[in-house]
């Protein structure tokens, strides 16, 4: 050999190399600050959120201490509010539709101003006739009525409108509670609208709801929940007790006076009113109606609930979490919470395809991944992919949906992903399921099972935005050229990403081709994007290729075109040597 030649690396040394540093790329994190989030994430987070109840619990005593201090003020914007606005819209029954007969009488005894009691409710929710004529109800006599515990509460006609007046005697903490998270939650569609309310008197009188309550249904059917079946008690402890026996025995019955379709609508009803900014507090057999035409059910006695943004983000969650345990004991639902998301060990469809935070200490998969999930999406996706506010997206390949989950969280109205294998889908329901729990929100993110090469055949409208992010290259060039043709029918903007990485194994050679930036942008400008750029920079291995219809369509103001590092020919052709076919 001459001495000043270079010995020559054999081509399989040199895939091996490429194949090291490429898993090191894909491993080790983009800069400090990641690895300061991934530390935390991975050893901090877990075990200070298991032991940060203390603090919940100091940080909730603490925002109710000032809401009754500020009970004066709270109270003299309720007047403003209710003078300014009136009573909020909702459901509604007369007298007339009830007992057209007893309508009659309380016309007679109607003055101006004044509202006719037409019955006492004790403590069970049994009705106490003023009158010999009443509505088929569950009614009780004088002699076995039993006195509620605290507030007053009778069946009154409310200028013909039959409503439920609670009486707070002199507790004006509970009745400013009561009446702001009434007027607050109105539009939930799940609490009893506000028919009238005197400030003097320190009453709130509420829409009668004509159905089902559960706890009576449930005592009906045999179960020991009603508080005239069970033994008085006089301490605290007791009365747990006493609770826990009522809750397994209406779960015992639970399914014979409802259906799972009935269950369901009542834990969205619940969700309801969190995502309208509040935890009810005082959730129990007693307190849930379901309206007998529509079957709507409605939650009442909302004096216990508070609204989640006085809190900080991890007593909210707290909040949120107590009210689906309660409900989740009193149904058999399976609302997710903290405490069930960290005992989950096996998530729906297998392992997780693309790892997040949770929050709240709940990591799924493992988020040091640069290649998917959280990694990818905060260094590459996040800041070059143009998503339009409030704009619906199409998302090919959206296998478990936490892209199109994340462009939703980032502004956008509507995801409809398209995705093949009903594994993944059934992940991407669980996910959509976990970060609603976390952000307290409602995602419109929806699938359509099938082969996104099939988009002529689904009637799936227009879009403002379609992605393709690490999928499209699974087709065959022929089928990859003719879905970009039809995506060119349904929209202006199209985001792929290809995967320009040599060291990761594939069965066939040719998918690394048709996985190149510089592939993808060619078949985008010969099938209906004219305007390609290609968004990279050295070192990424999946750069974002966004194409066009329009040259004036503006993907993103804070995009630009960046060169990417491409493939050395020779380094090519020795990893594929050294693997075959």
């Amino acid at each position: 050999m001459p001495e000043n030649s270079t010995p020559e690396v054999p081509d399989a040394l040199v895939g091996q190399l490429l194949r090291m540093r490429e898993a090191l790329r894909r491993r080790l994190p983009y800069n400090s600050a990641n690895f300061v989030w991934l530390a935390y994430v991975l050893a901090v987070a877990p075990s200070v959120h298991r032991v940060a109840w203390p603090l919940i619990h100091l940080n909730r005593w603490r925002v109710l201490r000032k809401r009754r201090r500020d009970n004066e003020r709270r109270l003299a914007e309720l007047r403003c509010r209710v003078a300014r606005h009136g009573m909020p819209s909702g459901y509604r029954v007369t007298l007339r539709e009830l007992s057209p007969e007893l309508d009659r009488i309380s016309r007679k005894m109607k003055r101006p101003g004044e509202q006719v009691v037409l019955a006492d409710i004790d403590q069970d929710g049994f009705l106490c006739p003023r009158f010999e004529v009443l509505w088929p109800a569950v009614t009780v006599d004088k002699d076995d009525f039993i006195p509620r515990d605290r507030f007053r509460i009778a069946v009154v006609d409310c200028e013909g409108f039959v409503g439920v007046c609670k009486q707070f005697g002199d507790d004006r903490v509970a009745f400013v509670n009561e009446l702001e998270a009434a007027l607050d939650l109105a539009p939930s569609g799940h609490i009893p609208p506000v028919l009238a309310v005197d400030f003097n008197e320190l009453s709130i009188t509420f829409a009668y709801i004509d159905g089902d309550v559960v706890r009576e249904s449930l005592a009906q059917a045999g179960a020991l929940v009603r508080d005239r079946d069970m033994p008085r008690v006089h301490s605290r402890s007791a009365e747990r007790r006493l609770d826990k026996q009522k809750i397994q025995s209406g779960r015992s019955k639970i399914l014979s006076i409802m259906d799972a379709a009935a269950i369901s609508k009542i834990s969205d009803a619940l969700l309801a009113i969190h995502r309208s900014g509040y935890a009810f507090g005082d959730i129990k057999y007693g307190n849930i109606i379901i309206e007998r035409k529509t079957k709507v059910p409605y939650f009442v006695d909302c004096e216990c609930a508070v609204p989640l943004r006085d809190f900080s983000r991890s007593t909210s969650i707290h909040l949120r979490d107590r009210d689906c345990e309660k409900l989740n004991r009193l149904l058999g639902t399976q609302l997710p919470t903290a405490r069930r998301l960290r005992a989950i060990h096996t998530v729906p469809g297998g392992p997780i395809y693309s790892p997040f935070y949770a929050g709240a200490g709940i990591r799924l998969g493992p988020i040091w991944r640069r290649d998917v999930g959280a990694q990818r999406w905060a260094h590459t996706l996040a800041n070059h992919l143009p998503i339009p506010k409030g704009g619906r997206i199409l998302d090919l390949g959206a296998n478990n949906g936490f892209n199109a989950l994340q462009m939703l969280r980032c502004g956008a109205g509507e995801v409809v992903g398209v995705e093949i294998d009903p594994e993944a889908i059934e992940q991407g329901l669980f996910v959509k399921r976990v970060l609603e729990w976390s952000d307290n929100r409602t995602y419109r993110f929806s699938y359509i099972r099938g082969s996104f090469s099939d988009l002529q055949t689904m009637d799936i409208g227009r879009f403002d935005l379609v992605t393709a992010l690490c999928s499209l290259y699974y087709l065959s060039p022929e089928l990859m050229a003719s879905t970009i043709r039809d995506v060119a029918t349904l929209t202006d903007i199209f985001v792929m990403q290809s995967n320009d990485d040599i060291s990761i194994r594939r069965r066939n050679s040719r998918t690394f081709v048709k996985a190149s930036h510089q592939f993808l942008a060619e078949l985008a400008g010969a099938n209906g994007f004219p305007h390609v750029t290609v968004i990279g920079r050295p070192g990424l291995r999946r750069p974002l290729i966004i194409a066009r219809t329009n040259a004036a369509t503006n993907p993103c103001p804070s995009c630009s075109s960046a060169p990417v590092r491409p493939v050395m020919r020779r380094q090519r052709e020795a990893i594929l040597s050294s693997r075959g076919s």
